[in-house]
Formats: C-alpha cells, structure tokens, sequence
C-alpha cells in the first residue's frame, strides 16, 4: 500500500493509500487513516465489490478517490476512443455511487514516446472528460509518468481556473 498525502483548500493534510480490495479498506482504516483511493480498472465488473465499498465506507467513515485503469497502447488513437474513453465514462457514472469526487488517471503525453498527433487527440480526450467529469462535480487529476513540466503546459489550460 502507498500512502498518499492530499491538502484540501482548508490546508488540512488528508492520510491515505491504494486499495486494490475491500481488505485493505479496512487495513487503511485500522492505521487511522482518512481516505482509500481505489482503482477501477473494469468498470464492467466492479458492481461486484460496490456494495462491499459502500458499506465499509459507512462503517469507516473512510472516503474514496478513483483511479482510472491503464491506458494501453499510449499511440493507438482508435483503441483510446472505442475502449479506453467508454470505461472512462463508465467509471464516472460509478463514482457518484461512492461519493468519489477525484478521478485520477495516467495518460502519456510525453513527446519522446508519443506521436505529435496523438498528443493533440489526447488533448482533446482530456477536455472531453474534463467536461464531462466537471458537470457531475468530479475533478480529473492527470499524474504523469515521464512527462516533465513543458510535456504538459498544453494540457494545464484545460484546468479550472
């Protein structure tokens, strides 16, 4: 389990960490921590543990974050609008259910492995989900993988503001 800081706007300092079952819901809730991030990687199949999440999350007190699944191939345009967004979607219909709120995914904008055109597609992806995540009240957190500051200054224009 990696633990996980967050500051919210109040300044406070959250504790967490990875939860990849309803186990180690409760391990993060005996350390006394505050949040698990779960990770969805089937959207299709995770109505199986909802329930579970649902109540431990009401017995803990404990609140959830979202991770989104892989990528894939990371220049496969087609691939990344047919499978990789439809989950995406679907993972945003899911989290409400939770009172998940932060979706964070990885999408590799990084130059020296992704074709040019597939960075401006991508860019495009993230506004789209932005926009769709932003009306049902859900923030998109992008963590890089090898980008650098400059990978990602087209990107930070679709932050709010």
């Amino acid at each position: 389990m990696m633990t996980i800081l967050l500051s919210d706007f109040s300044g406070r300092i959250r504790l967490g960490g990875t939860a990849r079952s309803p186990d180690d819901v409760i391990s993060l809730y005996k350390l006394g921590l505050q949040f698990a991030e779960i990770t969805i990687a089937e959207p299709a199949n995770f109505h199986l543990l909802q329930n579970e999440y649902r109540a431990l999350s009401g017995e803990t007190g404990l609140y959830y974050l979202c991770h989104g699944p892989r990528e894939g191939d990371p220049n496969d345009m087609h691939t990344l609008e047919t499978i990789y967004l439809p989950k995406l979607l679907r993972i945003l219909s899911i989290m409400p259910e939770l009172g998940m709120r932060l979706l964070t995914l990885h999408l590799w904008l990084d130059p020296r492995f992704v074709q040019e055109e597939t960075i401006v597609y991508k860019i495009g992806f993230l506004k789209r989900l932005t926009e769709s995540a932003g009306s049902g009240g859900i923030a998109v957190c992008l963590e890089n993988l090898s980008e650098n500051a400059d990978h990602l200054t087209e990107v930070l224009p679709l932050s709010p503001r």
